[in-house]
């Protein structure tokens, strides 16, 4: 049977992680599908791992550091130093038959097995070199002469001053500005390179993203007699990303990280009935709950309010956190702090997959039959 563990609102996650240290058998299918397979047109179908009659049990570290790594050319281009990225993926795992001492309860290791995996992922992950084009302190008061002077920005629609009697216009008086621009642009960070050194550009950043993850996976087989089986598993998951650019495809870091602590539980039960040794049934329930919030450390650094930001919106929605903007086209950076959807974003769902499946053989011949 197939459980649906991909969230069923975008592509953006999975609810399950496959980890190689818990998968017994990985099957990929684009074609001759059985009953037991409900969705197409690729179907990439993993087993976990379940106990034995022995004991059997692994434990692990796999790591990276940065050490180790060499520098790439990105970095020496824009003279960033070497980004302090590191990887730890400590984990164990441990399964064999269920024994209760003093018993004769499965004393042949034959009806009740048990498998438990967990490993505890500890990223810093490196975010690469992000450049931007932003404001320099003199052009927030109004004072254009820089761009006169060769201050060029590796953007175009930048250079391009307004002229007055055919001589480019470089003060504009800051009263003029409007007020809502004006918190945006404070926002802003200030210019940290020299763009005449730096392909154009006069803010780079490069930042560490720590992404933890724990992931919990139990299995129980139990062979109730030689004709009926059951299986159970569950599998727990939750991760946090802490991630100081914010939401999107943004150049510039948000004035408050952003912050995603994911959560997953998925869980399966199976039941296999032989009824004779030419006619199988299969039922299995499955749900899946994923829970993806998307929150700011500080939500009062993009408040309207505490920002002074005097607009409300064309649609009056009381949502107190500034609107994003960008140009699309390497003028100003990109920044959304999804506004539109208020202070939290977060996808939460539950899949619930109920399905059973029938095998008949006859003679040379296997008939199939399910439903999902």
């Amino acid at each position: 049977m197939d459980m649906d563990v991909s969230t069923p609102t975008c592509d953006c996650a999975i609810a399950v992680t496959p980890n190689l240290d818990m998968i017994q058998e990985i099957k990929v299918q684009t074609a001759s599908f059985g009953a037991e397979n409900a969705k197409g047109p690729i179907v990439f179908n993993t087993v976990s791992k379940s106990g034995t009659a022995q004991f059997h049990g692994v434990a692990y570290l796999y790591a990276r550091n940065y050490r180790l790594n060499s520098t790439e050319w990105i970095y020496n281009r824009h003279e960033v130093p070497k980004p302090h990225d590191r990887y730890y993926y400590p984990g164990f795992n441990i399964g064999g038959p269920v024994l209760i001492p003093g018993t004769q309860f499965n004393k042949n290791r034959d009806k009740l097995f048990f498998f438990v995996g967990t490993e505890w992922m500890r990223q810093y992950v490196d975010s690469g070199v992000n450049t931007a084009n932003v404001p320099t302190a003199r052009m927030r008061q109004g004072d254009f002469s820089e761009i006169a002077n060769g201050y060029t920005l590796n953007a175009p629609d930048v250079q391009e001053l307004p002229k007055l009697d055919g001589k480019p216009v470089t003060t504009i008086d800051p009263a003029l500005f409007d007020r809502g621009t004006q918190v945006l642009m404070n926002i802003v960070p200030l210019p940290n390179r020299d763009p005449a050194t730096s392909n154009g550009y006069n803010y780079i950043s490069n930042f560490i993203v720590p992404q933890h993850r724990l992931q919990l996976l139990t299995r129980v087989d139990y062979n109730i007699s030689e004709k009926t089986r059951l299986y159970a598993r569950l599998n727990y998951e939750r991760k946090t990303t802490v991630d100081p650019y914010g939401w999107g495809w943004i150049t510039i870091p948000s004035p408050t990280p952003m912050i995603h602590p994911y959560r997953s539980t998925s869980t399966m039960v199976s039941l296999t009935q032989t009824f004779n040794p030419s006619l199988t049934n299969e039922i299995s329930f499955g749900a899946t709950h994923f829970l993806c919030p998307h929150l700011f450390e500080d939500p009062s650094k993009l408040s309207r309010k505490a920002l002074g930001y005097p607009y409300e919106g064309i649609f009056k929605s009381n949502i107190d956190i500034i609107p994003g903007f960008g140009s699309y086209g390497g003028g100003i950076p990109e920044f959304h702090p999804i506004s539109a959807l208020g202070m939290e974003l977060a996808a939460q769902n539950w899949t619930i997959s109920l399905s059973d499946n029938l095998t008949k053989v006859k003679g040379t011949h296997s008939l199939k039959l399910g439903g999902f």
